[in-house]
């Protein structure tokens, strides 16, 4: 699913799709994700996998690129950071 034109996605859009990919990809803590607050540490549920792959469904569905210095933990450690990392890329 493309989102079309991105710079109209809102950051609890983005967050919605940050939540539902994170949850189908990692089904046995899909609760916990659905529960887990926006700035709780994601490494704690998550895998490093499954960030990478949530990587290339945001470049997908929003239609951007991210640069491989932004690549770094910081930046995918909450569902607040990635949200406001993708909310970024579509502001420019």
């Amino acid at each position: 699913m493309t989102v079309g034109t991105t710079a109209a996605a809102t950051e609890e859009q983005i967050e919605s799709h940050v939540r539902a990919f994170l949850q189908q990809s990692a089904p046995l803590v899909a609760q916990a994700i659905a529960e887990m607050p926006r700035t709780a540490r994601l490494w704690d549920v998550v895998d490093s996998l499954s960030l990478l792959d949530l990587v290339a469904y945001l470049e997908q569905t929003f239609q951007f690129t991210l640069d491989a210095l932004e690549l770094i933990p910081d930046n995918f450690e909450t569902i607040e950071s990635i949200t406001s990392l993708v909310y970024e890329h579509l502001s420019r």
